[in-house]
Order: structure tokens, then C-alpha cells, then sequence
């Protein structure tokens, strides 16, 4: 994160994910997520298509208020490739 815009992104830049720090990782992402309110991404999608009597301006904020579809894939995977890698990692610790 060369540019860092958000004071609290620096949270995720200083506390990387390792694994074995899951749960305090995915704290830090959910805080600085809904500091910029795209805590929803995580969970939610967007409406399928915008209404026809809609501005330019509007379009242009619905675009950050409901980032595109592959950006909320790459979470999704993200997600759980993370969710993945921490049980096996977990299951060598037991």
C-alpha cells in the first residue's frame, strides 16, 4: 500500500496476514473497511442494474458506493483462501 489514503489502512499495511493471526488480521481489515464504508463488500452485492432516470453523477457514486463485480469476487476468493490456508495451518499446530 504505497499510497495510503486512509490513516487506518496503515493498520493493514504494519499487520500483515501471516495465518496464524486470523483473527486479529480480519479485525483490522473489518475496521478499516467500514472506516472507507465497504464493509459491505464483504457480504453484500450490488443491485444488478442501475435505473434507467439516473444521473451521470449519481452513476459515478453508485460506482464506489457498489465496487464492480470482479472486485467483489477477488474479496469472496480472497476470503477464502484465507479461511483455507488458516485451518491447515491450524490442523499442523494441533
Amino acid at each position: 500500500m504505497s499510497s495510503i489514503k486512509n490513516p487506518l489502512a496503515a493498520i493493514l499495511d504494519s499487520n500483515k496476514f501471516t495465518g496464524l493471526n486470523y483473527q486479529n488480521w480480519l479485525r483490522n481489515l473489518n475496521i478499516v473497511l467500514a472506516s472507507e464504508k465497504l464493509l459491505y463488500t464483504l457480504d453484500k452485492s450490488p443491485p444488478k442494474e442501475a435505473p434507467a432516470d439516473i444521473s451521470p453523477e449519481e452513476l459515478t457514486v453508485g460506482i464506489r458506493i457498489h465496487p464492480p463485480a470482479r472486485q467483489r469476487k477477488n474479496i469472496r476468493k480472497g476470503r477464502e483462501t484465507i479461511n483455507t490456508k488458516t485451518q491447515l495451518q491450524l490442523n499442523r499446530h494441533s
